[in-house]
């Protein structure tokens, strides 16, 4: 006699998930403050912050039970932050890798039992990364920076996408055998309920 694995337990593990994630996004973030510092580049350093705190914002948002908008405000900032510095440092520098990460973001803190909200907040990415393409990186003022600076941001960017890609499969996969641990737990402890229960009857 199995147990149902209940929409409680569920919304528990896709919020521990987004909780993690969050994190992720804020320490994958936050070194790129120091690093457009050392290239002295002031301006973009700046504009750093209001992404990282976009990122901790969704992490107390999902906290108090807003999950679709906590993964919402999660990839429309860093959507948004990615059109940006590609438009500000160029093709070159490789920020419109990061939107291939944030589908990842989507794809494994939205169950598919929430197909109604995977589809738009999927969209989000996608389409930033085909206007990128459609305006040619034009967005906003190009930003000179010397080459050898920008290879330094491309292999940043390099890192930090592998980073959230490889911690949104790894959290997914370990919040799933979490997921089926408790569920087998659950089972075991019926099935030894259900024979005392079974046993208690033919002693009486």
């Amino acid at each position: 006699m199995p147990v149902n694995y209940s929409e409680t337990n569920h919304s528990n593990d896709d919020s521990k998930l987004i909780d993690k994630i969050s994190i992720v996004l804020v320490f994958t973030g936050a070194p790129f403050f120091f690093i457009f510092q050392l290239l002295d580049q002031t301006y973009l350093s700046y504009m750093v912050i209001p992404v990282v705190l976009g990122f901790l914002i969704s992490f107390f948002v999902n906290r108090l039970g807003y999950r679709n908008l906590a993964i919402l405000m999660l990839v429309s900032f860093g959507s948004l932050a990615a059109v940006f510095f590609s438009s500000v440092l160029g093709k070159d520098a490789g920020v419109q890798n990061v939107l291939i990460a944030f589908l990842a973001v989507c794809t494994t803190t939205l169950p598919a039992r929430k197909k109604w909200f995977l589809f738009p907040a999927t969209l989000i990415p996608v389409i930033s990364m085909t206007l990128l393409d459609i305006f040619n990186y034009r967005f906003f003022q190009r930003i000179t920076i010397n080459p050898t600076y920008l290879k330094l941001v491309y292999f940043a960017i390099i890192i930090s996408t592998s980073v959230i890609i490889v911690s949104c499969i790894r959290f997914y996969f370990l919040e799933s055998y979490k997921a089926k641990r408790k569920l087998q737990n659950s089972n075991e402890s019926l099935q030894d309920s259900l024979l005392k229960l079974k046993q208690a009857y033919l002693d009486f």
